[in-house]
């Protein structure tokens, strides 16, 4: 299923992106980062506590993956604003969410971008690391430690584009934001939030939880 797709592989970026180098924060203009929040604010409750949340919200449940016992991607939806979330649960405790939304390719694009420089505002007088990927066509794609270099990549060809992510990790936040689309009418963007703080250590690059999600 598309929509759960890149809902797993938000979830899977999580833990996998790590190691990039440290890039200092460029001033933009204030904007707010209230999706950031209510992601945050998702994690550090229980899975009982989120779920009546987005409940009371709307969303409905659709489906839980359990990777190991103490670890399971729980999602919810709704249908008719082609809208999902994801909260990874671990140890009874929600430690990262994730938002994704399908929509016609120039508003997930425009919506990537809006998630995108939320980010950056976020990562104002913080210390990062970043890290960006644009895959273009049938290309292998490519890996970015520069954002500009990525966005100069990216304006050129973003019609063009089939997959993309931008990374920003602090010692308390890991934020992924990314593009998605395979020649269908709609593309999909999605806007993921891991929680450092509470991840138990073993979680954070578990080669295992890696595999289990590609089904190795």
């Amino acid at each position: 299923m598309k929509r759960l797709s890149l809902m797993l592989l938000a979830i899977l970026g999580l833990f996998l992106f790590n190691g990039c180098n440290d890039e200092d924060p460029q001033p933009i203009q204030q904007e707010g980062s209230g999706t950031i929040s209510t992601l945050k604010s998702y994690t550090g409750i229980s899975i009982q506590q989120a779920k009546t949340r987005l409940e009371a919200d709307g969303y409905i449940y659709i489906k839980t993956e359990t990777y190991r016992p103490d670890l399971r991607l729980h999602v919810f939806g709704i249908t008719i604003s082609n809208t999902i979330y994801g909260l990874l649960e671990a140890s009874s405790t929600v430690i990262g969410c994730s938002y994704s939304e399908q929509a016609e390719k120039e508003i997930a694009l425009s919506l990537f971008e809006t998630f995108s420089k939320e980010c950056i505002e976020y990562m104002l007088d913080k210390t990062y690391k970043y890290s960006g990927f644009v895959k273009i066509l049938d290309e292998e794609g490519s890996i970015y430690t520069n954002r500009q270099t990525f966005k100069d990549n990216y304006e050129s060809n973003k019609l063009n584009i089939n997959y993309c992510y931008e990374m920003w990790e602090t010692t308390n936040d890991r934020l992924i934001t990314e593009y998605s689309y395979d020649y269908e009418e709609f593309g999909e963007v999605a806007f993921s939030y891991l929680n450092i703080k509470i991840v138990p250590e073993e979680l954070l690059n578990n080669k295992l939880i890696v595999n289990k999600i590609h089904n190795k």
